[in-house]
Parts: structure tokens; sequence; C-alpha cells
């Protein structure tokens, strides 16, 4: 489905960035721009809504093919699912 520098990048930033923090509040907030509820965002990624919930709360760390279904979904790179959630923390540490 996606290319394999795609994965193994993706992966990389997968990897290392869920491990610092999950991407709650980037998930929440690309979802809420677009004025979706997190039923749609789950049916269009193929996970269940309770699953897509876990995923936007941090409780659950979304697979590698998520991540980059999510991505695609929100038209943005799997990096950026990360990178905002780690910007939001170094804020909200007063960094």
């Amino acid at each position: 489905m996606f290319p394999l520098e795609t994965y193994h990048k993706a992966m990389e930033v997968f990897l290392v960035e869920t491990r610092r923090r999950p991407p709650t509040s980037t998930l929440a907030q690309l979802r809420d721009s677009k004025g979706l509820t997190q039923k749609a965002v789950a049916d269009a990624v193929g996970v269940q809504r309770v699953t897509y919930t876990q995923i936007e709360l941090g409780t659950k760390r979304p697979s590698l093919d998520v991540a980059l279904k999510l991505a695609q979904f929100f038209e943005v790179p799997v990096e950026q699912l990360f990178a905002e959630a780690k910007h939001m923390e170094r804020d909200a540490k007063g960094d």
C-alpha cells in the first residue's frame, strides 16, 4: 500500500516519538479542524471507534499501518502527527 521508503522513515519516527508522548493533541486538533467525529475518523482508517479514541487519548499506540493511514487521511506527514505533540509538550513545560 505504501512505498517501502515511507514505511522505513515512518518507522524511525514512530519508534522514537511515540515513546516520548503519544500524538493525542495533534489528532484531536486535526479531527476538530475538519469537524469530524471520532467515529468518522475510525471508519475512514479501518479501526473501531473505541480503538481510535484510545489512540487519540494516548492510552493506546497505533500500529505503524494505522499511523500511516491517519497521516494519509489528514493529509499530513506521519512525522507531523508526533512532532506537534512533542512541541506542545515543550510549550507546556515552558521551554
